[in-house]
């Protein structure tokens, strides 16, 4: 299970995975990624989607935050079934454009949903919490932007 707890008094949230049983989880149990949470310039990092890309690889889609406007990053990370991280994204795959800088939420590109029709990946997301979108892209050409951290 992905969990993304909010550690209050420094306030940062972050990622992490964790087994689950029924609706419970050990907090002891939690794993968490360096490479996933936030950098200097990020107040939190969340979990977004999962997609089982083969019977033991699956692409988690999470966002940052940056501090100074509180504009939301999407990036993609690959997990394994025994929640070990496999490679992640440097830079952003979703980015929201400073001339669209409107609505309910400015600079938010918040994914709901993804799934891989084909060789396609199609990603669903709310955009300024006012706007649904519906984006898509080649799973190869997302590879392509991945670092290999292991496999």
């Amino acid at each position: 299970m992905i969990v993304r707890p909010w550690i209050g008094y420094v306030e940062i949230g972050t990622i992490g995975t964790a087994p689950r049983n029924g609706g419970l989880i050990e907090i002891s149990e939690i794993i968490f990624y360096p490479e996933l949470a936030p950098t200097v310039n990020e107040s939190k990092t969340g979990s977004n989607c999962i997609t089982k890309l083969s019977s033991n690889e699956y692409l988690l889609i999470f966002h940052s935050v940056d501090k100074v406007f509180g504009c939301y990053y999407a990036y993609a990370a690959i997990l394994d079934s025994s929640r070990e991280l496999l490679a992640v994204t440097q830079k952003p795959i979703i980015s929201p454009r400073v001339h669209d800088y409107y609505g309910a939420r400015p600079g938010t590109i918040f994914v709901c949903g993804s799934q891989l029709v084909g060789n396609r990946l199609i990603v669903s997301a709310g955009k300024d919490d006012e706007i649904v979108l519906i984006l898509e892209t080649d799973i190869e050409e997302l590879m392509e932007r991945m670092k290999f951290i292991k496999g």
